[in-house]
């Protein structure tokens, strides 16, 4: 065979070899089962105890939530956020406030700056909550109902900043848990 053949033969032999592959696999996949359990909020990992509003004309600080560290571990985050509410003007939850860790077996308290207009409001504020610990993230939908009576406030003279102290405390669960850097 001439060197032109033997480079022709081995070119051809080289192109198969890199069409066929070497045999091994580009995936796989397994099944694996998996248990997810949904209770109520005072036995779940993150315990939410909402807390409904009666207001008057004004702004005013209030609680919408308290949040319960069930873990064995501190929360190192917290984030929440509106996600729907009653239309106003104005916007009934203007700012809320709350601790961006939560220790184990703490408690903490998601407060809202809330005004309400010389029109009544009902309906939910929906706020949407992510912890996360060491090992595990909790994502969850809480509704809140604030209820804006359009009514003066009892004290005209000190309209702004009030805190509301009629407050009802509710409990709801919708919550998915999700492992942070399982496989």
């Amino acid at each position: 065979m001439n060197r032109r053949t033997l480079l022709a033969v081995a070119v051809f032999a080289l192109s198969v070899a890199v069409v066929t592959g070497s045999g091994s696999f580009t995936s796989a996949s397994a099944e694996r089962s998996v248990s997810v359990d949904v209770v109520d909020d005072d036995r779940a990992l993150v315990g939410v105890e909402t807390v409904t509003h009666e207001l008057a004309n004004g702004r005013h600080q209030v609680v919408l939530m308290r949040v319960s560290n069930h873990f064995h571990s501190d929360v190192t985050s917290v984030t929440v956020t509106v996600i729907d509410e009653p239309s106003g003007p104005p916007e009934v939850v203007q700012r809320l406030s709350y601790p961006s860790t939560i220790p184990t077996g703490e408690t903490i308290e998601v407060s809202a700056d809330v005004a309400c207009g010389n029109t009544s409001t009902q309906g939910p504020v929906r706020l949407r909550m992510n912890v996360t610990t060491g090992d595990a993230s909790v994502e969850m939908t809480r509704s809140v109902t604030i209820v804006c009576t359009g009514a003066a406030p009892a004290n005209e003279s000190s309209e702004s900043d009030t805190t509301d102290s009629s407050a009802n405390t509710t409990s709801e669960n919708s919550s998915t848990a999700t492992p942070s850097g399982g496989s």
